[in-house]
């Protein structure tokens, strides 16, 4: 169990990976935008959906706040939600987790489901989502 929001997992492995999310420690920067992750897997999701880190296809759009480029002005008005000091959702009643949007809630207001809907076809071993599943 997560001592910081409360998160639950079957292994150890997975809540030692969880627990990097809450760690200001960020080891993976992105060398065009200079976005730093705190998992190297972050970082390669991050390269997949900014291919035009690779400068011949688009003119980037910089933030004026850091050092983040893209080539799209809604990528920039979401990145920009982070700048803002003012979480717009606050969460459940179970922690103290905050975020900058619906969707983010959503996706944590799962972890403290009681219900595990997903489960592995050859062991049985069941999951609260189905990225855990997926993972195993």
């Amino acid at each position: 169990k997560c001592p910081e929001c409360h998160c639950t997992f079957t292994t150890n492995v997975e809540l030692r990976k969880h627990l990097k999310c809450h760690s200001d420690v960020r080891l993976f920067t992105c060398a065009t935008c200079r976005s730093t992750y705190e998992l190297q897997s972050k970082l390669m999701k991050h390269l997949e959906k900014n291919r035009y880190h690779n400068n011949n296809v688009k003119e980037q759009i910089k933030c004026s706040e850091c050092d983040y480029a893209c080539t799209s002005n809604a990528r920039l008005q979401n990145h920009l939600k982070r700048h803002n000091k003012v979480k717009q959702f606050s969460c459940c009643t179970e922690c103290n987790y905050t975020c900058t949007s619906n969707a983010r809630l959503q996706y944590h207001l799962k972890c403290h489901n009681k219900v595990k809907q997903f489960s592995c076809v050859t062991c049985k071993l069941e999951y609260k989502l189905q990225s855990g599943l997926a993972r195993h």
